[in-house]
């Protein structure tokens, strides 16, 4: 196939396929060199490149140069208030799971030690200004620039050229992958999962980004308040009514949310 045969965008004015791939290539290839700034304590540097530099701002100017529909790509919207009351109780819920799950999951598969010291060094804090930074650097800034493009760009080229469901399930995939912490890779699945669920029953990117955005506080948070050295203590019985509760909560806020945002 020649360079000037391919598609590149749909007739739609959305990005095609191809596209859509070449550009979480170039994403993925980006995150080489910021995940070596972070590592090696540029924080700050390595997540703003990557997130507002790449993530937001490159792939932003490369598709708008594209003459992009924005509207039905990046679908911003008002949203009743029970809406995202229910998205506030499913991603509280989800994060008592994911806890959960994470527990199980060292219990087989440990993180190596120096992954939890690397963990502890980032989400640490010693004063409230740098506190307040790292909440926007690892809290916010990944809501907003990682929606944009994962949920935004990716999920909805794909589902609208390849189908819902290939499009759901290959962004959530890759919303996996590109984290780059294959022991706890099951856990940003589901959560990717979760993620693109919302945004394909609420049509609304401000959803997700919300979750997306409460899920990362709440990490946060618990480092923060708990100081967990991140070791684990023994499942409880009080441990299996808390999770059984959660699955409860999270399936009922569920199927009030299908209600509210169906019409």
């Amino acid at each position: 196939m020649s360079f000037k045969k391919i598609q590149w965008m749909t007739p739609e004015h959305l990005p095609s396929p191809f596209f859509a791939f070449s550009l979480l290539t170039c994403i993925s290839l980006a995150q080489i060199p910021a995940s070596r700034l972070i590592q090696g304590g540029s924080l700050s540097l390595g997540v703003l490149i990557n997130e507002w530099g790449v993530l937001t701002g490159l792939t932003a100017g490369i598709l708008s140069l594209a003459k992009t529909d924005w509207k039905r790509l990046i679908p911003l919207q008002k949203t009743s208030p029970k809406a995202f009351g229910y998205v506030f109780i499913m991603t509280l819920a989800l994060c008592v799971i994911i806890d959960d799950l994470t527990f199980f999951s060292e219990q087989l598969i440990p993180l190596p030690e120096i992954y939890k010291q690397f963990l502890d060094k980032v989400l640490s804090v010693g004063s409230v200004p740098e506190g307040l930074w790292k909440w926007f650097l690892l809290c916010i800034t990944p809501a907003l620039c990682e929606e944009f493009f994962f949920r935004g760009i990716l999920q909805i080229s794909l589902s609208r050229r390849i189908g819902i469901a290939w499009g759901v399930g290959l962004t959530a995939f890759f919303f996996a992958l590109i984290h780059g912490n294959p022991w706890y890779f099951h856990l940003y699945l589901l959560l990717g999962f979760y993620l693109c669920w919302l945004l394909w029953i609420g049509k609304n990117l401000w959803l997700p980004i919300f979750a997306h955005f409460l899920n990362n506080s709440w990490t946060y948070g618990n480092h923060l308040w708990q100081k967990p050295n991140l070791e684990w203590s023994t499942w409880t019985g009080t441990d299996s009514l808390i999770l059984t509760a959660s699955i409860i909560i999270l399936a009922f806020a569920a199927f009030r949310f299908r209600e509210v945002t169906r019409f």
